[in-house]
């Protein structure tokens, strides 16, 4: 591993005592403390991330549903001249 840990590997790795303090345990406790505070800084990450994707996701549902809304009215729009302009080819057919 790294300088970080206080108690060398290389002394972990002469401990022939194992008692409750001794060098491979502390050395030990200290690759474990490292790897939980690695995997603390991905999980806040990826809860950033998390975090960044919901807000788009939110921001992108409002314009699809303004888009909507737009398609709606320009439908309406088609469907108001279609009407109209049958109206007026029936009044021209019938005189």
């Amino acid at each position: 591993m790294s300088e970080e840990f206080k108690t060398s590997k290389a002394r972990a790795e002469r401990c022939v005592t194992h008692h409750h303090a001794c060098d491979c345990r502390e050395y030990k406790f200290q690759e474990l403390e490292a790897e939980v505070k690695r995997w603390q800084q991905q999980s806040n990450k990826h809860y950033l991330y998390s975090c960044e994707l919901d807000k788009t996701v939110a921001y992108l549902n409002a314009e699809l549903a303004e888009l909507r809304e737009g398609v709606k009215y320009y439908k309406e729009v088609i469907r108001l001249q279609e009407e109209y302009r049958n109206k007026l080819l029936q009044e021209s057919s019938d005189e």
